[in-house]
Formats: C-alpha cells, structure tokens, sequence
C-alpha cells in the first residue's frame, strides 16, 4: 500500500496537479530580499557613503588643458538661449525659436555681455521682429540678418566687442 500512494502523488504532480506551496514563497522571497537590500543600503552604505559624494560635488571642478577640442579654460562665447518672438506680417499663428551665440575677444567680455543680456535680447526682438516668416526662411537673406544683429550690438556694446555672430538653432513653426 505504501507504494500505491508514493505512485500517486508522483501521478498528480507529474500531470499539473497542485502542487504545495506554489510561487507564493518564491514571491514572498523576492519581496523580502529586497526589501532588507533597501533597508542595509539606506541604513549601513548611505551613511558612509553619502558624505564622500557630497565632497565630491563640492570641490572645485578641474580646469581643462588648453588645446584640444573647446579650446582654452574659459569660453569666449555668450550665448543668448530661447530667444522666441512672432514673425512680422504673422498674426501671432507662427513663432521663431533661436539661439545666439556672440564671439568676443576676452572673458571679461563675456562678463560684461551676460551682464546687458536682457539689453540684447530685446535688440535681437526688434531686429528679428520685424522679418517675416519668408524672410526668416530665406536663407540667401541670412548674412543680411547677421549683419542687422551685429549693428544692433555694437549699438549697445560698442564696436569691435563681438567679433562673429552664430546661430546654432533657428526653427520657425
């Protein structure tokens, strides 16, 4: 009788039978591994760890090596982000999203653009307001729109400040 019964749990677990336990403990498992994983992260590695992070993030970054690409330590570069205003002739239906880049001579003129940045924007509005879509999307028109916005500049700044203007994004929608 013995093996009658030993033949019969072999039957009903070999065709799909229930089987004890199921994936229940295997879930309960996985829940509790890695929760008591959160729990030693945040209570034994967080605190040995966290404060060297924060020293980290607070040392001074390290200053590039001339040469390479980038060029120097510092950027010569002011750039004028987001600039968004409607077209002339436009109705308010389309827009034109740009940035501007402003090449100087030296850091400290830099300083002194990022300074008079709400000036420059407002003259890159005005200059570029009045430009239509067809206009804006002309590209044998673009030196022209270069040359209005380098006026515009040395109008506020002075000539020989800003020596080359760039447009890295231009998109009218």
């Amino acid at each position: 009788m013995a093996e009658n019964e030993t033949e019969e749990v072999f039957e009903e677990t070999e065709e799909g039978g229930s089987r004890r336990g199921g994936i229940l403990p295997l879930v309960a498992v996985l829940l509790l591994t890695l929760g008591g994983g959160g729990v030693a992260g945040a209570k034994v590695l967080g605190p040995k760890v966290g404060p060297v992070l924060a020293e980290r993030s607070l040392e001074a970054p390290k200053k590039k090596k001339k040469g390479g690409h980038g060029g120097g330590e510092e950027s010569t570069l002011h750039v004028v982000d987001n600039l968004v205003l409607n077209p002339a002739s436009s109705g308010g239906s389309r827009f034109l999203l740009t940035s501007i880049a402003l090449e100087t001579e030296s850091v400290d003129d830099v300083a002194e653009l990022a300074a008079r940045d709400v000036e420059i924007r407002d003259a890159f509005i005005r200059v570029l307001g009045t430009k239509t879509v067809d206009e804006l999307t002309d590209m044998t028109q673009r030196t022209q729109i270069m040359s209005e916005l380098m006026k515009s500049i040395e109008t506020l700044v002075g000539p020989g400040m800003v020596h080359r203007i760039f447009i890295p994004q231009f998109v009218i929608q």
